[in-house]
This record gives C-alpha cells, structure tokens and sequence, in this order.
C-alpha cells in the first residue's frame, strides 16, 4: 500500500519486529538500501518496499517508471516474474538480484554508474548487467556510488565512482562498466 502524507506509518522502530505480510513466505535472502528493504523467497520472487520517490526515474524498489510510490508493506517486483531469483543486494538507492542462472539484474539510482550499465544513468525496472553475463557472480555488495561483485573463480569486479580510488582500478575517475 502507497504511504501517504496521512500515512500512520510510525517514523522508527526501535525493536526488532517480524514483517507479518512475509509470514507466508520463505524468505531466503534479504538486503536493504538507505530507505528500501528487499527480500528473494524460496519460489523465486522479489519484494520491495520502502523508499520509491527519487528525483529521476530510477525508484530501487523496481516496478517501473510511472510507479514512484513508496511501500510501507512489501509489494512483489513483477518484471522479475520467471528469472529464477536467488539472491538479492542494495545499495543507497539501488537493488540488485541474483538469478540462478548466476545473471545479475540491477535498477534504481544509477548517477555514478554504479549499476553496471555503461552508463551513469537511472533504471526504473530491472535490467541484465550485461557487463557481467559469462561470469558465475556469486555475491555484489553495493554502497550509495558503487558496486563490487565476486565470481565463483575469486575474481573481484568494481564499478561506478571511484572519486577516492574506492574501485581499486589505481586511479579515481568514475567508471561506468
């Protein structure tokens, strides 16, 4: 449901609380950004809920361009239908999913090219990092302007802002992948 300025959502919990809507459901994987919250099930659907207001069209909780509503109960990523999701991650304003086909599905704030695109711009829905496909990612961990990955070989991939040297490339100058 769409939190609104009459939302009686309270602004803080301070103890931990088990998410009712999700008692239905085997979670398997869980993650959070800065102000959205995702979660795989055992039958391989996402959910999201939290924040989806952002300023361009890039929401982290991925139900599209013309859905920028935010969720105060978790709502299923519908453009994920059928992908076999494993895993997911988030980072600031962004999610990432792992299906079991080991491709990588990424959306939300993409400013510094931190989902992976080969571009610095926003994803509305989740999109197949392309970058990466051909690789057996194992797990991504992502902050507010980049992202790591590792395969299951060891090998380390990094992408978006690298202002402080924060890819590992040896130079700091944003990196779209």
């Amino acid at each position: 449901q769409p939190l609104g300025s009459n939302s009686k959502t309270p602004p803080s919990q301070a103890l931990p609380t088990v998410i009712p809507s999700l008692d239905m459901h085997q979670v398997v994987s869980v993650a959070t950004g800065s102000d959205h919250s995702i979660v795989v099930t055992s039958t391989h659907s996402v959910y999201t809920w939290g924040c989806g207001k952002q300023k361009a069209q890039g929401s982290p909780l991925g139900h599209g361009p013309k859905d920028t509503f935010s969720y105060a109960l978790p709502k299923r990523v519908e453009f994920l239908q059928g992908q076999q999701a494993t895993e997911c991650f988030a980072g600031g304003a962004s999610s990432f999913v792992l299906t079991k086909r080991r491709a990588v599905f990424s959306w939300g704030r993409g400013s510094y090219g931190q989902l992976g695109h080969g571009t610095a711009s926003d994803e509305a829905r989740p999109k197949v990092i392309d970058g990466l496909q051909g690789f057996s990612i194992t797990t991504i961990t992502a902050s507010e302007r980049h992202t790591v990955a590792l395969d299951d070989d060891g090998a380390v991939y990094s992408w978006g802002s690298n202002t402080f040297g924060q890819l590992g490339h040896g130079k700091s100058d944003p990196e779209p992948v």
